[in-house]
């Protein structure tokens, strides 16, 4: 078709402007005159047939002939109204320029979308700090593998294992516990079977015997209940009873069986107890005790004196000079009256209860026989034992020497194995003690005497007078034999 400017004919063909799609709509065509008529350039419809239709409409000041232009579009060619008439008639008429479609690139074949890596599970038994076995070992290797050292891998479940743990908790914002359960091991990413031993329940308390009181003793007789063993009345009082439930209990552990609640029964029986325990003074019974008893009563109070810390000398049962001074002693610690005499006072200090009989010689000497364990029976002198076959030709000797002036004094006498036994511990050099089982001291035959002023020289020119026989590197040791 053609458009008219100012009743002069335009063909679009020949106009070299940007392309346009061409009006297609009643509505568009008013439009485009409604802006034309703004520019002072309205066309008029034409009256000769129209051209063939075109497939653009283009405008430009270029176009047409010169003959064929208004002059009054001039200044509006060269002022570029007719380039904006150009771009106004493109929004106006389709919106956007026309551009040239480009091939498009055949479309690459679909992707498939990565898909997520599925996060590691993980699972195993309960573990705590104590716990052994087969899984805490993997556990072990698994922390040491993700930067965490739990130590040796060794399939026990100690401090620093649990120190592991935890470092490799708080690293996941897990709950800091040291407790390896279903969140850990799945933060872990492993899986691991078998069953670790449970570690053993820690236990504590004061040092219970018979005869404690106490809330301790009640809490151990509560305890005692609920493991199957009777303890009597819970009454927090430690009586025979309750120790007879605690050898039970102690002998199904394994323990030593002795009614005493010590840290490894503590410790089997699970609980962890505190509080006072008030223990009666332990009670304490024996006879009469002084300076020349004799007899078993007085070789337990040797005993007993020496394992409190007080030295009563050998025991013999001999109660001589040395041990009255360590019951002295003793006394004086416990604020009894200290003269030496082993009463029911000092026995209950003691804390120990002992029978048997004694013999009492004035002096120390007895001719009573008494077997002291060896193979001869023995006599009291001078508060020692010696072989009940020497007793004549000593008292001979000593009456003798008395008259010359000397005082002989026995040091040692008969002994026992255990006698023989300490001297050797003390000194085991038998250039100066005998070995055990080998001394004449053992058999009754030898005598040693102390170095009282004048004595060994008198022994030395008269002792065999009295069949006594001095065994040379020793000036104070006679015998039957020499030995």
């Amino acid at each position: 078709m053609y458009l008219v400017m100012e009743g002069l004919p335009v063909d679009p063909r020949n106009l070299a402007a940007t392309s346009y799609a061409p009006p297609t709509s009643v509505p568009q065509y008013q439009q485009l005159l409604g802006a034309l008529r703004q520019m002072q350039c309205a066309p008029t419809v034409p009256t000769a047939p129209p051209a063939p239709p075109v497939d653009t409409l283009t405008l430009s000041q270029s176009a047409a002939p010169a003959s064929a232009v208004n002059p009054a579009l001039t200044p509006y060619i060269q002022n570029g109204t007719i380039s904006r008439l150009t771009e106004m008639l493109h929004k106006l008429l389709m919106g956007q320029p026309a551009k040239q479609e480009q091939p498009k690139a055949p479309a690459s074949p679909a992707q498939p979308e990565p898909k997520p890596e599925p996060k590691p599970e993980g699972s195993g038994p309960l573990l705590r700090q104590g716990a052994n076995g087969d899984p805490v070992r993997r556990l072990q290797d698994r922390l040491r593998e993700l930067g965490f050292d739990p130590g040796a891998t060794d399939g026990a479940m100690g401090p620093k294992t649990v120190a592991a743990v935890k470092g490799f908790q708080q690293a996941k914002g897990l709950q800091v516990d040291g407790i390896v359960g279903p969140q850990t091991w799945t933060a872990l990413g492993i899986k691991v079977d078998g069953q670790a031993s449970a570690p053993k329940p820690e236990g504590s308390g004061p040092l219970l015997k018979q005869g404690a009181n106490g809330d301790p003793v009640r809490r151990l007789q509560d305890r005692l209940r609920e493991l199957g063993f009777d303890p009597g009345a819970t009454d927090g009082a430690m009586g025979p009873k309750t120790v007879a439930a605690v050898k039970g209990f102690q002998q199904s552990k394994g323990l030593q069986v002795d009614g005493i609640v010590g840290p490894k029964t503590w410790t089997e029986l699970g609980i962890k107890v505190e509080g006072q325990v008030s223990m009666p003074k332990p009670g304490g019974s024996g006879p009469l005790l002084k300076q020349g008893a004799n007899g078993d009563p007085v070789r337990k109070l040797q005993d007993r004196l020496r394992e409190l810390g007080f030295d009563p000398g050998a025991s013999d049962g001999a109660m001589g000079p040395r041990t009255v001074a360590a019951v002295k002693g003793f006394q004086q610690s416990k604020g009894l009256q200290a003269d030496g005499i082993v009463g029911p006072k000092t026995w209950t200090e003691l804390g120990i209860r002992v029978e048997g009989q004694v013999h009492q010689t004035p002096g120390g000497n007895s001719d009573e026989v008494i077997n002291i364990g060896g193979p001869k029976p023995a006599v009291r002198r001078q508060g020692h034992y010696i072989g009940a076959h020497l007793a004549g030709q000593f008292d001979a000797m000593v009456a003798a020497a008395a008259r010359d002036g000397i005082n002989l004094q026995i040091s040692s006498g008969y002994r026992s194995r255990a006698e023989q036994e300490e001297l050797w511990r003390a000194n085991p050099n038998p250039k100066y003690v005998a070995r055990p089982g080998t001394s004449n001291h053992e058999k009754g035959d030898a005598i040693d005497f102390r170095n009282t002023p004048g004595a060994y020289d008198w022994l030395k020119r008269n002792a065999t007078r009295f069949g006594f026989h001095n065994y040379p590197p020793e000036p104070w040791h006679y015998s039957l034999n020499g030995g």
